[in-house]
């Protein structure tokens, strides 16, 4: 009730008390008025402010690749993939990229880095990254618009289980269209890169080929990113003369994004090719690596997880390089692969990031049920057969569709 009401109320009552007493009452009603304005004006303000990012940057890559930006202001990154020189797919209409979702900035955690003296030694790092780091050229059979497609990935098991990009590897779902074996994806090992292998797909996150489906048919399509993994597994030699090795020289690698902090040193390890012509990349391709420093660390939900990391303006910056590696010198494991990169002129100008294998983790367990460590666990011959027939199946009938339209 207003104060008003109430002082008129007491006005009308009849006077029973005395003048004594009703002095007091008013005198104790007014302090305890004071009393309420002063609680309400010192009460502590419940609001939370919320850490948001504008939205991603536009692409600049050609092909079928993507990467994020360099401050994330206002338009969608381009990826890191490279064509090289013949087609693989005839010429669709082109559509317009959808828009990629926006990333929020994530609070680092408390604790600092690792003082310098417990870095693992640069040349420790490097040798097992690049040791562990492939090359994977796709191209066609027959001549025609689209050009084959060059990038990094990383073996991440002793068997031959490949990690690189879903916009680099979604190429495979196409490689019986429109006719059998159109489409071969050869990896590739050594600097300069020398064909060895022949890979089949083992996973390709679902939910990132029915996002960016058209992307496929894009000649600098966009993308922040977010799910976009695929795993590949070995399953022969180029030469029918050498059989494949009992095991293939791997990286171990990190999910506990608790760890990672702003400040880190890193080294990253890619085959870039962005100023290299198709004859180039096919004979004279060499890794390049680099130490970098992480400078800022990127969540895609409102739960604020670590999704996505940027290691600052470096010289791997370029196509060529989705799928490559980043190792935190404080493990020795990888850390993250390279996705995205913002537009320049020049390396230097372009900020190169990568999605951390604990957001990888967590998206292959929202659609599979298990996590990496599992996932691996399993028989992967068994595993690659049951998603080329149930999973793959339904993935290439979407594309196919859209490049037919």
């Amino acid at each position: 009730m207003p104060f008003f009401q109430a002082n008129n109320i007491i006005k009308m009552q009849k006077p029973t008390r005395t003048t004594t007493e009703s002095t007091f009452l008013y005198i104790l009603f007014f302090l305890s008025l004071i009393l309420i304005v002063v609680l309400e004006f010192t009460a502590p303000n419940k609001q939370v402010a919320q850490q948001t990012l504008p939205p991603p940057q536009k692409a600049t890559s050609e092909g079928v690749v993507s990467t994020l930006p360099r401050t994330l202001t206002e338009t969608e990154p381009s990826r890191t993939s490279t064509p090289v020189t013949a087609p693989i797919l005839p010429r669709a209409k082109k559509k317009a990229a959808p828009t990629a979702p926006v990333a929020k900035a994530v609070i680092p955690p408390i604790s600092a880095p690792p003082p310098l003296s417990t870095l693992i030694p640069t040349e420790t790092v490097n040798k097992a990254t690049r040791a562990a780091l492939v090359n994977i050229i796709c191209t066609a059979k027959n001549s025609g618009v689209f050009h084959p497609v060059s990038g990094s990935g990383v073996i991440i098991d002793p068997r031959g289980v490949i990690l690189t990009n879903a916009h680099l590897a979604n190429v495979l779902l196409l490689k019986d269209y429109p006719t059998p074996n159109f489409v071969e994806c050869i990896i590739r090992t050594g600097s300069p890169a020398r064909n060895m292998y022949r890979a089949e797909l083992l996973y390709i996150s679902s939910i990132w080929v029915r996002q960016n489906k058209n992307n496929i048919i894009e000649e600098n399509p966009t993308g922040t990113g977010e799910n976009d993994f695929a795993l590949l597994r070995i399953t022969e030699s180029i030469a029918e003369s050498e059989p494949l090795p009992d095991t293939f020289p791997f990286i171990q690698y990190e999910i506990d994004e608790n760890s990672i902090a702003e400040g880190q040193s890193v080294l990253i390890a890619a085959y870039p090719a962005s100023f290299l012509g198709g004859i180039t990349i096919q004979k004279d391709l060499h890794i390049t690596s680099t130490v970098s420093n992480i400078s800022k660390l990127y969540t895609f939900d409102q739960d604020g997880l670590l999704d996505l990391i940027s290691v600052g303006t470096n010289i791997v910056a370029q196509k060529g390089s989705s799928g490559g590696a980043v190792v935190r010198q404080q493990s020795g494991k990888l850390t993250a692969l390279i996705v995205t990169s913002s537009e320049g002129e020049s390396t230097g100008a372009r900020e190169l990031n990568a999605i951390t294998l604990a957001h990888i983790n967590r998206s292959l367990k929202k659609e599979m049920g298990f996590d990496l460590q599992n996932f691996l666990a399993t028989d992967l011959v068994t595993v690659a057969h049951d998603f080329q027939t149930i999973i793959a199946k339904g993935l290439t009938e979407t594309l196919i569709a859209v490049v037919e339209q």
